[in-house]
């Protein structure tokens, strides 16, 4: 399988960029902006939250204090950190120093923090999940491992553009024989490598597909070169 970088800078076909070229337009969002800012922005905002959760972790489990107690410490609604929680909102990364100084009155040493693997996941799914909502409109759970695993190795594909929504002009047409073809070799290389449920057969593959080939594609497309190392940490973490 190819890595990333044998690609275009994208790690993308072109036609799977033109697909995200043509999301972006429909939604009137500036391309350039999208891939200097929007999804390195929302990557670092996810990223705040599970050490954030640790924090709140930490300040319930004295069995002093409640999450009413933390957000009246920060000046909050307590309905805030409630939100936080169910994942409908993330929080600010400087809102992590503020319940830690403020909320808990602790120190950095004094809390255990989430692995960085485990960071990194949740980060990318969460971003992978607001690309969705915000750009296609549709909201949504988050992926699991295997559905990220098989989406991750369908756009490293060759022939990913066999799957692409829209067809770039100087791609080589593809027959159902070339697609059932491609389609076997990413759920044979996704099986090898994802730790969660396996997808049990083509239709369970072409579904996943469905729904995160696409929100991938643009977490991919506006991925900034210097941060494709997240990438490479949880393909290390799936074998």
């Amino acid at each position: 399988m190819q890595r990333d970088s044998d690609r275009s800078p994208t790690g993308l076909a072109l036609a799977w960029e033109k697909a995200c070229v043509e999301v972006l337009r429909g939604n009137r969002k500036g391309v350039d902006l999208y891939r200097s800012r929007t999804i390195k922005e929302r990557l670092m905002d996810a990223m705040a939250w599970p050490n954030t959760s640790a924090l709140v972790r930490t300040a319930k489990g004295t069995g002093r204090m409640t999450l009413r107690d933390v957000a009246g410490r920060l000046c909050l609604d307590d309905r805030t950190l409630e939100r936080w929680q169910k994942g409908v909102v993330q929080p600010h990364p400087r809102t992590f120093f503020g319940l830690l100084y403020v909320g808990l009155r602790k120190e950095v040493v004094d809390v255990a923090y989430p692995d960085s693997r485990d960071v990194l996941w949740d980060a990318v799914t969460a971003t992978l999940r607001m690309n969705r909502v915000k750009e296609l409109r549709q909201r949504t759970r988050r992926p699991r491992r295997d559905e990220f695993v098989l989406v991750r190795q369908l756009l490293r594909h060759p022939r990913a553009d066999v799957f692409a929504p829209s067809t770039h002009p100087n791609a080589a047409p593809s027959t159902g024989a070339e697609i059932e073809r491609v389609l076997a070799q990413v759920i044979t290389e996704a099986r090898g490598r994802a730790d969660g449920p396996s997808l049990a057969n083509s239709s369970a593959a072409l579904s996943a597909i469905g729904d995160w080939a696409l929100p991938y594609a643009l977490f991919r497309f506006g991925l900034p070169f210097e941060l494709g190392v997240i990438l490479e940490a949880l393909d290390d973490h799936a074998v």
